[in-house]
């Protein structure tokens, strides 16, 4: 479970983005696919660029890097001006 944290160098009106952003998530791994939902119910579909690393996204840009330790989620925007950022062990 991934809880996002909004970074400090994003732009201030990121910040609008936030509540819907910090929901708890999960990462889903199955074969060279990923899933990430959100307790909402919304999902992302996923695809391996590395070993155990998932992206996708065009104007939100997400990746898992389940490779790292401790685990690591990222999504930002497209011009990378807003960025949102977890760990898990």
């Amino acid at each position: 479970m991934f809880t996002l944290a909004l970074t400090p160098d994003s732009v201030t009106g990121c910040i609008l983005a936030d509540p819907s952003m910090t929901r708890p998530v999960t990462v889903t791994v199955t074969n060279d696919k990923a899933v990430l939902l959100t307790l909402g119910g919304i999902h992302y579909d996923l695809t391996r660029v590395a070993p155990n690393v998932y992206a996708e996204g065009y104007w939100v840009k997400i990746e898992a890097n389940l490779a790292s330790t401790p685990k690591r989620l990222t999504l930002r925007n497209d011009d990378g001006s807003c960025k949102w950022v977890a760990t898990a062990g």
